[in-house]
Order: structure tokens, then sequence, then C-alpha cells
């Protein structure tokens, strides 16, 4: 059973295609905009899920993508100005979905964790600390993983793997797989996310305050979000639910406001982007949606406008990066848009941000499933703060 992200083969009206004059605020183009043209790298067959880390421990942030269609990561290390290296490629289980990046043995080198949708579990890689990784060692979850996190659930400084389960029949569920400090895991504890659920991502942070690390999961088969507080013993408590509609496919979690309270942000492939903001308790107010171009299918935040707010970054299937700029209290202005990928069935899916040169803002990089390619759309911020 391998899921098919919503959007790919359906989207031929509406489409951008690749190296059009894109919408910006004040009816600039592209070039005047907050992301330089992308650059494509080729990755393996099918690239889904993507992440950032430093993977040779010289302070530049490499890329990993999770390859589908051929049971590989692709690694594309950094040389330091923004462009990377030819991928070097190594092999995960079937169907490899999402990744993650954690130091799981404490020795200050990072390694990689990959869902195997196919294999019903999640292949570790440990890092060797130069860019290359060990052969995957296979770890049980619940059936069709296809949404990983990690975290330190126990507060012991040893990290925990969160894992969202599709589930054989639509019952899906959350697994738990506590570290033992060694790059190994314990066997998975479930939690049941509902019938037909489909959890499709998920963010952690602590949201009410506690000290303990709590969980939210997109289930867009029933249009909520799923909220799990952690008690700080690596279990969870019953889960609460919160309706927004649409098909919420990924989560972020960031503090929109500037408060220090975490807030809730959804890519809804229904066209837009969804936000919960935050009570500080670990509960949540009702959404607000936001457009955000065509069927989005992933979600990031961060301060791409070196503005000091939060601004949302999507992966939409109009073959674009759709930008939403924070106005700083949680609302977000009308989107911009960035070509990614080569044509009009490109396929944007996963999205990750990054510092990528070592003086400039923050930039983007985009997994296209149809072309194996990873697009990189590096920041304009020329440090000195000046912004369209």
């Amino acid at each position: 059973m391998r899921r098919l992200r919503l959007g790919q083969a359906a989207l031929a009206a509406g489409l951008l295609a690749a190296g059009s004059v894109v919408a910006v605020p004040g009816g600039a183009s592209a070039a005047d905009g907050v992301f330089a043209p992308k650059t494509d790298y080729p990755v393996g067959h099918n690239p889904r899920g993507i992440a950032v880390g430093d993977f040779t421990g010289r302070h530049r942030t490499d890329l990993v993508v999770a390859n589908a269609g051929d049971g590989t990561v692709s690694v594309l290390l950094n040389h330091g100005d923004g462009k990377f290296a030819a991928q070097r490629t190594f092999p995960a289980g079937a169907g490899p979905s999402a990744v993650a990046v954690g130091d799981f043995r404490g020795n200050g080198v990072q390694d990689l964790v990959v869902t195997d949708q196919d294999d019903d579990g999640v292949s570790v890689l440990l890092g060797n600390g130069d860019g290359t990784f060990q052969p995957p060692t296979h770890f049980a979850t619940g059936p069709h993983p296809d949404a990983v996190a990690v975290g330190d659930f126990r507060g012991t400084g040893t990290l925990d793997l969160a894992v969202g389960n599709l589930g054989n029949t639509g019952d899906g569920s959350i697994s738990l797989l506590l570290g033992n400090g060694d790059g190994t895991f314990q066997a998975p504890v479930g939690y049941s996310t509902g019938a037909n659920s489909n959890p499709a991502s998920i963010g952690l942070a602590d949201l009410g305050g506690t000290g303990h690390l709590d969980l939210a999961v997109a289930l867009d088969g029933v249009g909520q979000v799923a909220v799990f507080r952690g008690n700080g013993d690596g279990t969870l408590a019953a889960p609460t639910d919160y309706p927004v509609g649409g098909v919420p496919v990924s989560l972020a979690v960031a503090d929109l406001r500037g408060t220090g309270t975490d807030d809730l942000v959804l890519a809804d492939a229904d066209n837009s982007a969804r936000v919960l903001l935050g009570n500080g308790d670990g509960t949540f107010q009702p959404e607000h949606a936001y457009a955000a171009g065509t069927s989005p299918l992933s979600v990031t935040a961060g301060d791409f406008t070196g503005h000091g707010r939060r601004d949302l970054a999507l992966a939409t299937g109009g073959n674009s990066l759709a930008l939403l700029r924070g106005n700083g209290d949680g609302s977000f202005q009308a989107p911009e848009f960035y070509p990614t990928g080569s044509g009009d069935f490109s396929t944007p899916e996963y999205i990750a941000a990054g510092r990528f040169t070592r003086h400039g803002g923050l930039d983007v990089a985009v997994t296209n499933a149809q072309d194996n390619t990873v697009s990189v759309l590096l920041n304009t911020d020329d440090c000195h703060g000046h912004r369209p």
C-alpha cells in the first residue's frame, strides 16, 4: 500500500509552467521577491519526504530526501554557499515516504529515520559524521507508516520516535518508539487516531507549558487535528480533536505571534493554509483559513522576510512555492508564488527550510515527485535588512 499524495495527476487546470512570471505583492516580478529563481538537483525516483541536517559537522545545512520509488535516501551535501553536491544514495526500506534527523546516540553525529510505508516499519541509518550512513536497521511500527517526528518524550535527553500509521483498513494510529540511547529503539506502543483518520503529518512541542513534549497530528481523512498531551514518562494522554475541515495533509508548529505560545499551521489540500492559535495551555482556538494556491501539500513556518515575524511557505499543486507573509499577530497576507520543478506536472510534495548560505536569510527546498528532483530556492536577503 503506497499512499498517493492528493492532487498529483488531476491538477491540469490552472498550473504554473516553469519559468513563468509569478505574482508578488505590488506587481513586482519574482526577481524582486523573497526568493531567487530555483535550482533543481536530481535525486532518486519519486522523492517525497525531505529534511535538513548537518551531516558532516562542518556547520552547513545539508539535505536528505526519501525516495519512495526506489527504496533509498538521497543525501545532498552543502558546499556552504547554497550550492549542493551531487546526491549520494543510501538504502532504506520499501516505499520510504518521510524522513527525520536526530542524534540517536548522543555522540554529536546526526542520524536518519525513514518511514518504510511498504514494510510496516522505520529504517534507522546511523551517521558516520562524514556525510555517509551505515546500512539501515529496521524497527516495526504500525501498518503503513507515513509520517515521523523525533523528540524526547521522557525528558532524559534520549531521543524517541513518533510515527503516524495509515493502517490496513483505515484504522489510523500513532506509534511511539522509545529510544535506548544507542541508536536502537524499543517495541512500538500504539495510540489510535480513529477510523479512516489517515495520520498525515506530526508536529512535536511543549504545547501546554508543562515541560513535557506533546504531539499534534493532522488527520486528512476526517478533517481534524488530534492533540495528544505528553505525560512526561514516554506515554500520551487521550487525544483532543479539533475540526479544521478540508483535507489537512501537513502540519507545522510555530509561535506565530511572538508570545512564546505555540500555534498550529496546516496545509489544506482544498487550497488553503489553516491556522489554530494556541491558548498556551495545550488547547487551541477555532481555525482561520487563508488562501494558499492550488492544493498545497506541505507547509513550514519561518522568518523568510527578515522582519522578525513568522511567515508560511507551502509546496503547492500549482508547481510552485506559496509564500504567505505574516502580520505578526497570527494572520497572513495574500500568497505570492515562486516556480518549482520543471513543468506542469512536477508535483511538488514536501518542503523544508534552512539557512543554506553562511550569511543569507532562510531558504527552502521542495521535493518534486514526478521530476525526480529537489528545487532549492535561496533567499534574496543581503543581510542588511533590505526587503521588498
